[in-house]
Order: structure tokens, then sequence, then C-alpha cells
């Protein structure tokens, strides 16, 4: 994956984490999570938040379409216990 400004993603390495697992790891960096999920093939349209956006992946996959700065779409899988800051 192209590096990109502004994106960060943390791999597990084949490790998964429970929610619980998610939530506290969140806490100690003292943030607040909350859990969210969709169903398979489920798409949002492009959209932008004006704060720093922390996901992790529990169960399942998903994908993110994000564009650089000139524009290219590149895709974020994360699987299991990946993290991504955007």
């Amino acid at each position: 994956m192209a590096e990109l400004e502004g994106v960060t993603v943390s791999r597990r390495q084949g490790r998964s984490l429970t929610r619980e697992e998610a939530e506290q790891q969140l806490r100690d960096e003292g943030l607040v999570g909350e859990a969210w999920q969709n169903g398979p093939d489920y798409n949002y349209i492009a959209h932008e938040h004006p704060y720093t956006k922390v996901l992790y992946c529990v169960v399942g996959s998903i994908t993110f379409h994000v564009s650089d700065k000139s524009g290219d779409v590149h895709d974020i899988e994360l699987e299991p216990g990946d993290r991504v800051e955007l």
C-alpha cells in the first residue's frame, strides 16, 4: 500500500483482538470508543471528518477507499486486529 498523508495503519500480524481489548486500548490513549458495524457489501459515500478517526476491525473485514492529494484512490483493507487512523 502506498503511504498516504494523514493515514496510519497498524497491523497485528494475524493476532485478532476482542471488542473489550480494542475499547481498552482506546481508553488507554484517552479516547472514547463505541461499537459500530455494517453488513456485507455496505457502502458509504465519500466523506471527511474534521477530526482524527480511529477504527479497529474486530470481526470480518473492511475496505476504505481513501484519496490522496492528487485525487488517486487507494484501498486500505483491514482484517481482525488491524487499526486505522485517518
